[in-house]
Protein backbone atom coordinates (compact mmCIF):
# COMPACT_ATOMS: atom_id res chain seq x y z
CA UNK A 1 0.00 0.00 0.00
CA UNK A 2 1.04 3.74 -0.65
CA UNK A 3 0.05 6.84 0.51
CA UNK A 4 1.79 10.00 -1.15
CA UNK A 5 0.94 13.62 -0.22
CA UNK A 6 1.64 16.43 -3.09
CA UNK A 7 1.16 20.10 -3.05
CA UNK A 8 -2.10 21.60 -4.81
CA UNK A 9 -0.48 25.29 -4.77
CA UNK A 10 2.01 24.59 -8.11
CA UNK A 11 1.36 22.68 -11.53
CA UNK A 12 1.79 19.40 -11.90
CA UNK A 13 0.43 15.78 -11.41
CA UNK A 14 -0.73 14.76 -8.35
CA UNK A 15 -0.50 11.52 -8.90
CA UNK A 16 2.19 9.12 -8.88
CA UNK A 17 3.02 7.12 -12.17
CA UNK A 18 1.83 4.01 -10.86
CA UNK A 19 -1.59 4.66 -10.01
CA UNK A 20 -3.53 2.61 -11.81
CA UNK A 21 -7.58 3.79 -12.11
CA UNK A 22 -7.04 7.22 -11.49
CA UNK A 23 -4.68 10.30 -12.92
CA UNK A 24 -5.12 13.73 -11.30
CA UNK A 25 -2.82 17.01 -11.89
CA UNK A 26 -3.16 20.52 -10.87
CA UNK A 27 -3.37 22.85 -13.72
CA UNK A 28 -3.32 26.76 -13.43
CA UNK A 29 -4.46 29.34 -16.35
CA UNK A 30 -4.02 32.60 -16.59
CA UNK A 31 -7.01 35.19 -17.88
CA UNK A 32 -7.92 34.44 -21.27
CA UNK A 33 -6.14 31.23 -21.33
CA UNK A 34 -7.88 27.75 -21.97
CA UNK A 35 -7.29 24.06 -21.91
CA UNK A 36 -8.70 23.34 -25.03
CA UNK A 37 -11.29 21.34 -26.35
CA UNK A 38 -10.63 17.30 -25.90
CA UNK A 39 -12.89 14.02 -25.01
CA UNK A 40 -11.79 11.67 -22.09
CA UNK A 41 -12.55 8.56 -23.72
CA UNK A 42 -14.52 6.55 -21.55
CA UNK A 43 -14.04 7.99 -18.24
CA UNK A 44 -15.36 10.18 -16.12
CA UNK A 45 -13.99 13.32 -15.09
CA UNK A 46 -14.12 15.48 -11.92
CA UNK A 47 -12.61 19.53 -11.96
CA UNK A 48 -12.18 20.47 -8.30
CA UNK A 49 -11.89 24.48 -8.51
CA UNK A 50 -9.51 26.11 -6.66
CA UNK A 51 -9.24 29.78 -7.40
CA UNK A 52 -10.71 32.08 -9.54
CA UNK A 53 -13.68 31.29 -11.99
CA UNK A 54 -13.48 28.14 -14.40
CA UNK A 55 -15.86 28.24 -17.47
CA UNK A 56 -16.65 24.56 -18.71
CA UNK A 57 -18.09 24.51 -22.06
CA UNK A 58 -19.42 21.13 -23.08
CA UNK A 59 -22.20 19.30 -24.56
CA UNK A 60 -25.26 21.65 -24.85
CA UNK A 61 -23.94 24.29 -23.54
CA UNK A 62 -21.49 25.67 -20.56
CA UNK A 63 -21.62 26.02 -16.94
CA UNK A 64 -19.75 28.86 -14.45
CA UNK A 65 -17.82 27.03 -11.62
CA UNK A 66 -16.40 29.37 -8.66
CA UNK A 67 -13.79 28.48 -6.12
CA UNK A 68 -14.91 25.32 -3.85
CA UNK A 69 -17.07 24.07 -6.77
CA UNK A 70 -16.61 20.33 -8.15
CA UNK A 71 -17.86 19.76 -12.13
CA UNK A 72 -18.45 16.28 -13.24
CA UNK A 73 -17.98 15.39 -16.88
CA UNK A 74 -19.19 12.59 -18.34
CA UNK A 75 -17.71 10.45 -20.58
CA UNK A 76 -17.12 11.21 -24.59
CA UNK A 77 -18.16 14.61 -23.84
CA UNK A 78 -16.40 16.86 -25.16
CA UNK A 79 -15.29 19.83 -23.38
CA UNK A 80 -13.11 22.99 -22.76
CA UNK A 81 -12.00 24.93 -19.55
CA UNK A 82 -11.49 28.53 -20.19
CA UNK A 83 -10.57 31.64 -17.68
CA UNK A 84 -12.66 34.23 -18.61
CA UNK A 85 -11.72 35.87 -15.44
CA UNK A 86 -9.56 38.76 -14.70
CA UNK A 87 -7.23 36.52 -12.40
CA UNK A 88 -5.45 33.34 -12.24
CA UNK A 89 -7.57 29.83 -12.83
CA UNK A 90 -6.52 27.10 -10.14
CA UNK A 91 -8.31 23.68 -10.66
CA UNK A 92 -7.68 20.05 -10.17
CA UNK A 93 -8.98 17.31 -12.33
CA UNK A 94 -9.17 13.77 -11.45
CA UNK A 95 -9.58 11.03 -14.60
CA UNK A 96 -11.01 8.11 -13.61
CA UNK A 97 -8.49 5.37 -16.09
CA UNK A 98 -11.39 2.10 -15.67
Amino acid sequence: MSIEVRSVHEPGWLTPSHAQRIRSQMVRLHPGEESGRHTTTQREEVLLVLKGTATVQGKGGSVVALPGSAVYIAPEIEHNVQNQGPEDLEYVYVVALH
